[in-house]
């Protein structure tokens, strides 16, 4: 009997899932989702607009005209540039988390660093075969992740 129980209240739980409105999955969670590289590069609709946090090694390029920031899988990818294996992330929210980033956003160039933001995922067409699945926005923290390491952003319990 305890066995039949629980069969439905599986069942019944999954059919709660289903009959979710569809409008909800866009929308940021309240919580972030840690993901890793494969979980994310395997299905990376599954984290469409959901707040999410991931590890990995960041390239910073700052020129007068021109900023970009970009993370990748790993130190390798990083090297040749693998755009397939990284992501895109949004220079103004990153931004927005140092007082003065020109000289502080240096430290993190090529460095390991743990990243909270909103994953939104940019499926690949003919004409872009090989183009960033996805961009992270809204950062919220932003940390290097070896010993020492200083960390921007909120919440300040995750300090």
């Amino acid at each position: 009997m305890r066995f039949l129980l629980c069969v439905f209240a599986v069942a019944f739980t999954s059919q709660l899932a289903l009959c979710a409105d569809p409008k909800d999955k866009a929308k940021p969670m309240p919580n972030p989702i840690d993901v890793g590289w494969v979980r994310l590069l395997a299905d990376p609709a599954a984290f469409d607009g959901k707040l999410i946090d991931i590890r990995g090694w960041l390239s910073v390029y700052l020129a007068k005209e021109y900023t970009a920031f970009r993370l990748y899988m790993s130190e390798e990818a990083l090297t040749y540039q693998e755009m397939t294996l990284g992501l895109d992330v949004d220079d103004k929210s990153l931004q927005q988390l140092l007082p003065e980033p020109r000289e502080v956003w240096q430290d993190f160039n090529h460095e390991r660093v743990w990243i909270r933001g909103v994953f939104h995922y940019k499926p690949q067409t003919p004409e872009e075969p090989d183009s960033w699945p996805g961009t992270l926005d809204h950062i919220q923290i932003i940390k290097q992740t070896k010993p020492g390491s200083i960390m921007w952003g909120l919440p300040s319990s995750a300090k």
